[in-house]
């Protein structure tokens, strides 16, 4: 657990703080140094992502919470199987937390950009100016271009998911700066 933990840290976050430097369209990809800069501005990315993740979270919380404190009732602590078997999620809160996690995928991926173009914690959750970049990319092709289970769209030659590409944002859509 303390490795993954120093993992997270010594790598995660930097690589996090390379990505907005991809995000605010540094063209042709720049150098890896200042890690000081790359560490803080992954952990700035990484709480927009925290802060889109409550939501879901707070789902999973409900949904799920329920039948973890059912199992730990006994006065020793343990998880008791026998008690775990028989509770169930509500199903209307799975389909919810599900429906709201890919609202959350959808979302993200331009709310990110918004923030590292524009170093606006505030721009990372304007839900209308998403909303209209999205729809300037169009919904199908960005929806497509970012489903992380697609198998047809694997080389960089796809002119669709070159679109998401930094560069073709600093030509296509405007955020300013």
């Amino acid at each position: 657990m303390d490795e993954t933990i120093l993992a997270i840290l010594c790598l995660g976050l930097p690589m996090n703080g390379y990505a907005m430097r991809i995000y605010r369209g540094e063209y042709p990809a720049p150098e890896v140094e200042n890690w000081g800069t790359l560490f803080i501005d992954g952990l700035k990315l990484m709480l927009v992502g925290f802060v889109y993740a409550i939501p879901v979270i707070t789902l999973w919380a409900i949904t799920y919470g329920s039948i973890i404190l059912t199992a730990l009732s006994k006065s020793t602590g343990r998880m008791n199987p026998a008690k775990i078997s028989g509770g169930s999620p509500n199903l209307g809160l799975v389909l919810l937390m599900y429906v709201v996690e890919i609202v959350v995928w959808v979302i993200v991926p331009v709310a990110s950009i918004r923030f590292a173009r524009t170093k606006s914690f505030s721009e990372a959750f304007n839900f209308g100016a998403i909303i209209d970049y999205i729809g300037k990319i169009g919904w199908i092709n960005y929806i497509y271009c970012t489903h992380p289970c697609r198998v047809c769209c694997r080389n960089s030659d796809c002119r669709t998911c070159l679109r998401l590409h930094p560069a073709w944002w600093d030509h296509h859509v405007h955020i300013q700066s």
